[in-house]
């Protein structure tokens, strides 16, 4: 388990923990004096996520500025961060929630790629009772929990990333459904190197030989990968591996696989890999 698990999951992963769901800890002074929730629940929602990414890009012109890399990724632990999570994490993360969820336009694909909106970003409790009083003009789509599983499933069938968002460490505030080049937690992990920005999962996916048929000759896991990390072994026909320090453990990359050779492992079994978050 990562260390936010250990520090605040009580023999849970941290995002699992039914604590960090409560109104006790939403209403902890840690929560309180972050400002997350008001400025996600708020009218200015925008700016603030925007902003963030407008701040990272200026504060690190160069990759090898290390000083000022620890610096942001500090400060995203205390305030606005994530980790992926395959579908099967998500789906818990929808039963633990308080209520219902509320799906608002994704503004990473609206300010980075230019495109239309699309309702991805998909937020816990507090937010559906915040978004319909504070931004009645937003589109919106409220749901139960199982709305919210069936719109989480149809998310991992196109190939977004699934990450859930702390408001700060260690409360679950909003599972993304985002890909890169456009989500801001993506951007500012694979641009910059930023950790707490968007945290690896905790799994690594692995491919089975004996199952891998290589799909004819152009496997198509390889393009489900956001992240480069399956790539084919040329010498035995095309046929996938995974590299384990490339991987995000998203699991996206199963739906491809007609063979089901594609399996997710608990990080804690690489033992090169179970820190490498």
């Amino acid at each position: 388990m990562c260390d936010y698990c250990l520090k605040y999951g009580d023999g849970h992963k941290w995002y699992l923990n039914p604590k960090n769901f409560s109104e006790e800890t939403l209403h902890s002074a840690r929560v309180q004096q972050a400002r997350i929730i008001e400025f996600l629940g708020g009218n200015y929602k925008m700016e603030f996520e925007i902003g963030a990414a407008t701040i990272i890009d200026s504060l690190i012109p160069d990759l090898h500025d290390h000083h000022n890399l620890e610096i942001v990724s500090t400060k995203v632990e205390t305030m606005h961060g994530g980790q992926v999570v395959p579908l099967e994490d998500a789906l818990k993360i929808i039963d633990l929630c308080n209520g219902k969820t509320i799906i608002v336009p994704c503004y990473c694909r609206r300010h980075f790629g230019g495109l239309e909106d699309v309702m991805t970003c998909m937020f816990l409790h507090p937010i559906p009772e915040m978004v319909p009083k504070n931004r009645p003009y937003e589109k919106y789509i409220i749901l139960d929990k199982e709305e919210a599983k069936k719109k989480l499933r149809e998310f991992d069938k196109i190939g977004y990333v699934h990450t859930v968002f702390w408001a700060p460490v260690p409360v679950p505030i909003v599972i993304c459904n985002c890909e890169y080049p456009y989500c801001i937690g993506l951007k500012s992990r694979l641009n910059y190197n930023v950790v707490n920005a968007t945290r690896k999962s905790e799994y690594i996916c692995v491919a089975d030989d004996s199952k891998c048929d290589a799909c004819g000759g152009e496997p198509k896991c390889i393009s489900r990968c956001q992240f480069g990390a399956i790539k084919k072994k040329i010498s035995e026909n095309n046929k996938v591996v995974v590299n384990p320090s490339q991987c995000f453990g998203c699991g996206v990359c199963r739906v491809a696989c007609r063979q089901g050779a594609l399996k997710l492992i608990d990080r804690s079994e690489f033992p090169a890999f179970k820190d490498d978050y």
